[in-house]
């Protein structure tokens, strides 16, 4: 996930992280080099804020390559970093903090190179199961799905009242494809490229891959790297099957 830019950026980013923990560090990686700014958010522990002076400052020093700020003891990308993130259209960058010291650093964005598709590490909210085939489709296939906005533990159920178990209130795999140009097929009709929801070890659907042909489906599973699979392993768990128009 570090490949988009040079080692002396990555040390600078590392060691401001560091030192502005507790609180979220936040700034501009221009040109070739890591330009910090003062957090303006009125909780710098939980969250980040540039503004937009800092912006107009961060153009006039050269070209803007990625937004980057850190994330102390979240090894995840919220779901407000991906909303502000498209709203840029540039790459952005976390560093993650585990007790105020470094463990990783993650570039995404439609900007960046597609991430191999194969052995990704798992990062909710950008490198999950729904960007994996959101990037399968848009490199195989040349189909731009939507981006859905999501928050960790979605898919988790809750209970009204009376203890009845219910749905999220969104549920991004389901209502996303609602938004796509797809249609659903059974089972016995799959073919390559279609896309296959899951619903495993929870009450709703929470998960999804793209079928490779083969009886094999790429997926990215939680805490664990993208693989292929056999389609077999998980046939019990599927809920629905669709294809995307567009898709040959």
């Amino acid at each position: 996930m570090n490949k988009y830019f040079n080692n002396n950026i990555l040390i600078d980013l590392k060691k401001h992280a560091e030192g502005q923990a507790p609180n979220e560090m936040c700034g501009f990686i221009v040109d070739d080099n890591f330009i910090p700014y003062t957090n303006k958010a009125d909780e710098p522990e939980a969250n980040f804020k540039l503004s937009g002076k800092d912006f107009i400052d961060a153009s006039m020093r050269g070209e803007i390559k990625c937004v980057v700020h850190s994330h102390n003891n979240c090894d995840w990308v919220s779901k407000a970093d991906q909303i502000e993130q498209q709203k840029h259209k540039i790459p952005f960058g976390v560093v993650f903090l585990k007790n105020n010291k470094y463990s990783n650093i993650i570039f995404w964005g439609d900007q960046l190179l597609v991430q191999d598709l194969i052995g990704r590490p798992f990062i909710h909210g950008v490198y999950d199961c729904y960007g994996l085939v959101r990037d399968y489709y848009r490199t195989k296939c040349g189909v731009n799905m939507l981006e859905h906005f999501r928050e960790m533990d979605w898919w988790d159920h809750k209970k009204d009242d009376k203890g009845n178990i219910i749905e999220p209130a969104e549920n991004v795999l389901i209502d996303g494809i609602k938004k796509e140009d797809a249609y659903e097929v059974s089972l016995n009709d799959i073919k390559e490229h279609d896309l296959i929801f899951f619903k495993i070890k929870g009450h709703f659907c929470n998960h999804t891959a793209v079928y490779l042909g083969k009886d094999l489906i790429l997926h990215h599973m939680f805490d664990r790297l993208s693989n292929r699979e056999p389609i077999g392993r998980y046939r019990r768990f599927i809920t629905n099957i669709f294809r995307l128009r567009g898709v040959k």
